[in-house]
């Protein structure tokens, strides 16, 4: 696979799989996430598994047709230094 869409719903419940720091995500050229708040150790977990410039966090309408990549030079780099997304 190298391109997934998730809510952080389904990203949670695979972070949860027995073994999953053992897998290999290295085919993930981007992986994105939407539609609700992500849970810190949700998100250090993905990051842990798929590099950092690999991820986005778009805020938007995807029925409309528009997305808004999370800001901050794209990619989760940013991450690493913020507590959660948005939401509470």
């Amino acid at each position: 696979m190298t391109f997934a869409g998730f809510v952080p719903t389904m990203m949670q419940r695979i972070a949860r799989l027995p073994g999953i720091t053992r897998r290999d995500f290295s085919s993930f050229e981007a992986l994105y996430h939407s539609g609700a708040s992500m849970p810190e150790w949700v998100k250090r977990t993905w990051l842990g598994l798929v590099p950092p410039e690999r991820q986005y966090d778009v805020y938007g309408t995807a029925e409309a047709g528009g997305a808004l990549p999370h800001p901050g030079g794209g990619g989760g780099r940013g991450w690493p230094g913020r507590a959660a997304s948005a939401g509470p």
